[in-house]
């Protein structure tokens, strides 16, 4: 018979996820096995019944944990139950959308391009200089950082596409590819990734001078991450606006949709983002819809456009009329 940890590593392998959420699986698989020897008493993987993982699901969130992770841990324990659905004959495990607590919506917080331009003359003042990337390279000052937040706040590039950068994806009219990287055998998210996009003047022209002066930086994301905050940081000690404090360096890329946004057809901003379909770029990255828990600059941000823009044509309809 098919033990609970057997169960839950076909299920893994036989999914079509990517190798770091795998090794997520992985972790999530072990914090269920051992809730299973602790609370469900059983061994077998045929024996875990609906009330077990509602059972699970109830404890995680009485021990605080997030939405996301419970719905991740949920997902070990679904995909082994397709496994054992698909190729061994067993019930599945009735695992039911309205079982899994709902994830709040997150405040869409992004940089104005006059808070992006802040930053990157921060970056020029300031004299600090950061890790270094590998043993082999010269102390590099807060300058990658400003260059991320060109490439990624102003033109809304991903962390990792910009970490896939090189000199050679630039072409000498200002064109930038962006497409898998044979050389280290990374892929982009996905087909509508792979795009070849026109940069403006200033931001081919500080990818060239980095290029120059530095040479090719670390495709780490994590390590442009850590960049791209003490950046944020600095910012911050500069300005004391809260915003700076609020963002994370992943939301830059939202800068460029809520800055172009109806200004811009939808159709190119979609083009030129790599995003698929509508409905992912404004669920996503768009901050149309001001929330009462959203932080007060965002929400007076947000106000401050639906008033401009809808309430001034109500008033430009209504102006001529007598209700």
């Amino acid at each position: 018979m098919l033990t609970i940890s057997e169960a839950l590593r076909l299920g893994r392998e036989a999914s079509k996820s990517g190798e770091s959420h795998r090794k997520n699986l992985e972790s999530l698989g072990k914090l269920v096995e051992r809730y299973a020897a602790t609370h469900w008493r059983v061994q077998l993987f045929n024996e875990i019944e609906t009330r077990h993982v509602l059972q699970l699901i109830r404890d995680m969130e009485a021990q605080g944990r997030s939405a996301s992770y419970i719905k991740h841990a949920v997902n070990a324990i679904r995909l082994a139950s397709n496994y054992a659905s698909d190729y061994l004959g067993m019930d599945p495990i009735r695992i039911e959308k309205r079982h899994i607590p709902i994830a709040l919506e997150a405040p869409k917080i992004w940089l104005t391009y006059r808070q992006i331009a802040t930053a990157c003359r921060v970056a020029r003042d300031t004299d600090s200089r950061r890790r270094v990337d590998t043993p082999m390279s010269h102390p590099r000052p807060l300058e990658l950082a400003r260059l991320i937040m060109l490439v990624c706040g102003i033109c809304g590039l991903r962390l990792t596409e910009f970490g896939q950068l090189t000199e050679d994806c630039l072409s000498k009219t200002n064109n930038l590819t962006i497409t898998d990287n044979a050389a280290t055998g990374k892929t982009i998210k996905n087909d509508s990734s792979r795009r070849i996009i026109p940069l403006p003047g200033l931001v081919s022209d500080a990818l060239r001078e980095y290029w120059g002066t530095y040479g090719q930086w670390s495709k780490n994301r994590y390590s442009i991450s850590e960049r791209v905050s003490n950046l944020l940081c600095a910012s911050f000690n500069d300005t004391h606006d809260d915003l700076y404090t609020m963002i994370k360096a992943k939301d830059l890329r939202k800068s460029f949709i809520n800055e172009l946004e109806g200004v811009v057809e939808d159709k190119y901003l979609m083009a030129y983002g790599g995003w698929s379909f509508k409905g992912t770029m404004y669920r996503n990255y768009m901050a149309l819809r001001p929330r009462p828990n959203d932080p007060e600059p965002i929400k007076q941000r947000t106000i401050s456009l639906l008033r401009e823009v809808v309430v001034l044509e109500m008033e430009k309809k209504c102006n001529e009329l007598h209700f």
